[in-house]
């Protein structure tokens, strides 16, 4: 079955001529949303076209910016657009997620609910259909995604990813951020990281049994800071800010 997922999908954009990932073979459709489920779903079975994937989210996050900058007419969205922060923090495309993310966090509706509608206009005052209110749907892809900035499963190599979405601006100053307890495959995991000394000191209580692929942490790049210290040991970045413990 994962042949002909994978076949039909290249066939589609080969005869459509897109160059995205399409929503479903039948309509070629554009469904960044939907190709976010889907990157979820497949992970590790090498059935997205990688090619396919970046035209999708840099087609989006292009529409995405032109609504808030106004170069885009536009009425409603929806929330679901949630999931992306995952496909994108998945992508390596740290700056994009924590960008989409904190732009739907501003536009809850309303706010104080600390929640999303099934439909969200640009106008909060309009007639228009807002769909469940509250959208639990909505409000459990935030959970995974904010989650995943901090941890995620890849299946791939049976490897747990950390930090992968985290911002270097919540290290400013001396910060200290992480997660206690965050479930994961592997069992509860519980991390901290800070910037002190041009070095990145990781607190980290393994999961157990540990991940067979290892433990890999994608580090946000800051200039000059070049090791992670853990257990007592300085360990090179690579290029990308990525240790394998």
């Amino acid at each position: 079955m994962i042949v002909s997922v994978k076949e039909s999908l290249r066939i589609t954009m080969e005869l459509r001529q897109i160059p995205y990932v399409p929503g479903s073979v039948e309509w070629a459709d554009f469904d960044p949303a939907a190709t976010a489920v889907a990157m979820m779903i497949l992970d590790g079975l090498d059935v997205l076209p990688a090619d396919g994937l970046k035209d999708t989210f840099d087609r989006y996050l292009k529409g995405f910016r032109d609504r808030l900058s106004g170069a885009m007419p536009w009425n409603n969205y929806s929330a679901y657009e949630m999931r992306i922060v995952t496909a994108l923090t998945r992508l390596g495309r740290r700056s994009d997620a924590i960008e989409l993310l904190t732009f739907l966090l501003k536009d809850r509706r309303p706010c104080v609910w600390n929640q999303w509608p099934e439909i969200t206009w640009k106008d909060p005052q309009s007639p228009g259909h807002f769909g469940d209110l509250p959208h639990s749907w909505i409000g459990a892809e935030y959970v995974l995604g904010f989650a995943g900035l901090f941890a995620y499963e890849r299946a791939a190599d049976d490897a747990l990813v950390l930090a992968a979405g985290m911002s270097a601006e919540w290290f400013e100053n001396g910060r200290t951020n992480g997660v206690s307890n965050l479930a994961t495959y592997f069992g509860p995991v519980s991390f901290s990281l800070k910037l002190s000394g041009g070095k990145w000191p990781l607190d980290l209580a393994t999961p157990e049994p540990s991940p067979s692929g290892g433990i890999e942490v994608r580090l946000p790049l800051v200039s000059g800071v070049t090791l992670l210290c853990h257990n007592g040991h300085d360990l090179p970045l690579d290029a990308h800010g990525v240790v394998l413990l």
